[in-house]
C-alpha cells in the first residue's frame, strides 16, 4: 500500500514494538514471565523497572479494546483473553515489587552518610530559626530561661515529634553514585516546627485571659496602651496576626505609625510590621493569631522556659536521624503486620522498613505567665 502523500508520521520505537510484540506472544502462549533480578546493579534494575512500567502501560488499552484486533492471531475466546490479561497484570505487579525490593535491599545495606545527615539537619534547623518570629521576641527582651537536661520532662510540653518513622528517606541520606536520591525543601520541615511552636506558645499566652472586642483596632490599641501605662507598666511591643495587620496597617496613614520598607535590613524583628506610637509591631502567620492583637509590657508579662538538649549548655532543639537495624525492623513488623504485609512477603516488608529512618525533631518548653495584668488582648470583630 502506498503511503498517503503529504502525511508525516513517526514509526514506533524499537523498545515499543518489541515490548508490545512480547506481550502478544505471552498472551498467545500463556507462558509465565520471570526476571533474574538478584545481584544486579542499579542500571540493570532501572532497565527492568522501565520495561515493567511499559508493559503495564500497554496492557491497559490492550485489555479495553484489543481483543477484536488480535483475536485472529491469539485464537482464544474473549473470556480467556480477559483472564490472560489479568494474570499477566498480576505477574507484572509481582515482578515490579521484586524489582523495588532488590533496589531497596541494596539501599538498606548502605550506612547513612554523616556529612549528608549533617547537611540535612542544618537545613531543618535553618528553616526553624529563620521562621521563628516569637522566639526572636523572647531573645530580644532576654526572657528565656534554659533548664538543665535533668529537669523532669513532664514539666514541659513536647513540640514537634519524636521517634517518627519517615518512609523512603534513607536514599536521601546515603552516599553512593548509583543510589543516592536528591531531595529539596528540607527547610520546610523546620518551618513547620516553627509554626507549630508559635501556635502552641501563643495559645498558652492568650488562654484564660479575657479580651476586648474591637470594631476599630487602632482605637482599641490606644485604650490598651493607656490602660497598661495606668497600671504602672511600660508597654513595649504589639503582637498581631498577619491577616489583621494587612487589614489595618498595610495602607494605614498616621503620624503615629512608621514603616520604612527601604530599611528592611535594619528591622529589629523577623516579620517586623512597623512601629505604632514607638512600639514595635511583630506579625504572626499562626492561625491562633487570626484577628487578634496583643499589647504587652513584655519584660513583665511572661518568659519562656526551655529544657536543654543532653550534653549541651545552650541548644534546645532535639534533632536526631537514626538508621533502622534488622532487629528494629523485625520488631516494627511484628507490632503492625497488617500495615506492612498486605501484598508483600515478610522479607520485602523488612527491607522496606529499613529504607526508612527514625526522626526526632522537637523542643521541650513552656510559657510562664509572670503578670497577667501586664498585657492586653484585643479581638478584632469587624
Amino acid at each position: 500500500m502506498a503511503r498517503p502523500e503529504g502525511i508525516v508520521y513517526s514509526p514506533p520505537s524499537v523498545n515499543s514494538w518489541v515490548t508490545f510484540g512480547m506481550l502478544i506472544y505471552l498472551l498467545k502462549t500463556n507462558l509465565n514471565i520471570s526476571f533474574g533480578l538478584e545481584n544486579n546493579n542499579n542500571e540493570r534494575i532501572n532497565s527492568f523497572d522501565f520495561l515493567l512500567s511499559s508493559m503495564g502501560d500497554m496492557l491497559k488499552p490492550l485489555s479495553e479494546n484489543g481483543y477484536t484486533k488480535w483475536q485472529p492471531i491469539l485464537k482464544i475466546s474473549k473470556e480467556e483473553f480477559s483472564n490472560r490479561i489479568r494474570l499477566l497484570q498480576e505477574r507484572i505487579e509481582q515482578l515490579n515489587n521484586l524489582s523495588i525490593t532488590n533496589k531497596e535491599s541494596l539501599v538498606a545495606s548502605l550506612p547513612l552518610d554523616e556529612s549528608i545527615v549533617a547537611n540535612f539537619k542544618r537545613a531543618m534547623l535553618g528553616g526553624w530559626k529563620d521562621s521563628n518570629s516569637l522566639l526572636g521576641v523572647f531573645i530580644h527582651f532576654k526572657k528565656i530561661v534554659k533548664s538543665p537536661y535533668t529537669s523532669p520532662e513532664e514539666d514541659f510540653s513536647l513540640i514537634g515529634f519524636r521517634g517518627q518513622l519517615w518512609q523512603g528517606y534513607k536514599p536521601h541520606l546515603i552516599n553512593h553514585p548509583e543510589f543516592t536520591a536528591p531531595v529539596f525543601g528540607i527547610e520546610n520541615i523546620g518551618i513547620d516546627l516553627s509554626l507549630n511552636e508559635e501556635s502552641f506558645l501563643i495559645s498558652q499566652i492568650i488562654q484564660n485571659k479575657s479580651f476586648s472586642i474591637a470594631n476599630d483596632l487602632v482605637q482599641e490599641l490606644d485604650k490598651s496602651i493607656n490602660s497598661i501605662k495606668e497600671k504602672g507598666y511600660n508597654p513595649s511591643v504589639i503582637l498581631i496576626g498577619l491577616d489583621l495587620w494587612h487589614k489595618v496597617f498595610n495602607h494605614f496613614s498616621s503620624s503615629d505609625y512608621k514603616m520604612d520598607w527601604n530599611q528592611q535590613d535594619t528591622f529589629p524583628f523577623k516579620n517586623f510590621g512597623g512601629e505604632y506610637k514607638e512600639l514595635p509591631i511583630i506579625r504572626f502567620k499562626s492561625d491562633v493569631m487570626n484577628n487578634i492583637a496583643l499589647v504587652a509590657d513584655f519584660d513583665k508579662s511572661f518568659h519562656l522556659n526551655q529544657r536543654l538538649v543532653e550534653d549541651s549548655d545552650d541548644e534546645t532543639v532535639n534533632l536526631e536521624i537514626r538508621e533502622i537495624t534488622q532487629e528494629a525492623a523485625q520488631t516494627m513488623l511484628d507490632a503492625n503486620p497488617n500495615f506492612w504485609m498486605p501484598r508483600m512477603s515478610r522479607e520485602q516488608a523488612i527491607t522496606k522498613i529499613k529504607n526508612a529512618v527514625i526522626l526526632d525533631f522537637y523542643l521541650l518548653e513552656k510559657i510562664i505567665i509572670d503578670d497577667i495584668n501586664a498585657y492586653s488582648i484585643i479581638y478584632y470583630g469587624s
